[in-house]
């Protein structure tokens, strides 16, 4: 802060930098502002008030701290937050407390009151009672991104601290920033099996697949909506399977890793055997899950017909076709026909023709 408080303006001067600092800036997670007078301006702030109003208290102004009030409520969020887990639990193992945030709406409540025991602890610091919680919250700070790499989940939130408390974790803690047990791995990843693979128990490894798999079903099904649905399916009756207890968490993981190998590849293999490449699989999938093969559509005609309707959707596909609703119209009729000639069902035309035209926005962008 500017020590040459004297001259004209100076009064505003002073003002308008203690107002900048105490600007909250909600997007940064910012509440308040800490003016450190470190040359004894604050002297000079009766006067500089007393330009603008002769009537204002100083009180009503700037209010000090009340640091023990501050120190209270720091004990208060650090208690809600630990009192989430087993009092027995100890922090050379981080592997149960990710377990123990299983549930989702017990992550939501982790992430709240984890957020509320930063505040509290950005409030009142630098005072010296703080710096005894950095440990705490150097903890948390560490469990909550093993949390978001474990869960396949995004960090949508704010940064998980500001880079004043991330510099004074450095500064004061020592042995409390371990190696990172997981990294944001994505399942389609070759690296993935080796981040599973760090983990100790059964459960862990097979929960951790969960939810990568469930993750990755909600990413993808939009681009291949037959083969991801199935997944989706699947996933689900081996979950409620273990849920059960009609399978334990081993054979939970082994069929696990199957069905990851299986969206490792990319595609139904059934597509593959019939000689279908890999852009029109999904149209195969779509065809393959709407057309009965009751009633004359067996593999081999749906893979002839999956490849004509992706080849008249390509030759209309200009650069965003998908705003042109000339061309899609003309990319419907053309899905139709091709149908109408495969004697699809007439009930069945609108429905099935609805579900390519949204699968190609998606397949056929240019």
């Amino acid at each position: 802060m500017d020590r040459s408080l004297g001259g004209p303006g100076s009064e505003h001067t002073l003002l308008q930098a203690i107002a900048r600092v105490n600007r909250p800036l909600p997007e940064k997670d910012k509440q308040w502002g800490l003016v450190v007078d470190y040359w004894g301006v604050s002297g000079f702030l009766d006067k500089a008030l007393s330009v603008f109003s002769d009537d204002l208290p100083l009180d009503e102004v700037l209010q000090k701290r009340d640091t023990e009030s501050a120190f209270q409520a720091l004990r208060q969020r650090r208690a809600d937050v630990f009192g989430m887990f087993d009092s027995s639990l100890q922090r050379h193992n981080i592997e149960p407390w990710i377990l123990s945030l299983e549930d989702e709406d017990r992550r939501a409540i982790f992430q709240s009151r984890y957020r509320e025991f930063y505040k509290a602890l950005e409030q009142l610091l630098p005072d010296s009672r703080a710096l005894a919680y950095l440990g705490d919250f150097a903890w948390l700070r560490r469990l909550r991104r093993e949390m978001f790499a474990y869960f396949s989940s995004e960090d949508l939130e704010l940064p998980d601290c500001s880079v004043k408390v991330r510099e004074l974790i450095d500064r004061h803690i020592r042995g409390e920033e371990v190696r990172t047990l997981l990294e944001p791995i994505p399942i389609m990843s070759q690296r993935f099996s080796e981040e599973v693979q760090k983990l100790d128990s059964p459960r862990a490894k097979a929960s951790r697949m969960e939810h990568a798999i469930a993750r990755t079903i909600t990413v993808r099904l939009h681009e291949d909506p037959a083969f991801y649905q199935s997944v989706k399916e699947r996933l689900e009756r081996i979950i409620t399977e273990r849920r059960s207890q009609r399978i334990d968490d081993t054979e939970e993981l082994k069929l696990l890793i199957r069905m990851r190998e299986e969206i490792v590849q990319g595609r139904d293999e059934s597509a593959s055997s019939f000689g279908i490449p890999e852009h029109a699989a999904p149209f195969f999938g779509i065809l393959r899950r709407d057309l009965p093969e009751s009633q004359g559509f067996s593999a081999p005609k749906l893979a002839d017909l999956a490849q004509e309707i992706v080849e008249c959707l390509s030759d209309q596909a200009v650069v965003d076709w998908h705003e042109k609703e000339d061309i899609q119209r003309d990319m419907r009729r053309r899905v139709k026909r091709q149908l109408r000639l495969s004697s699809c069902p007439p009930e069945l035309l609108d429905q099935v023709t609805a579900a390519i035209m949204d699968l190609a926005r998606v397949r056929l962008v240019r």
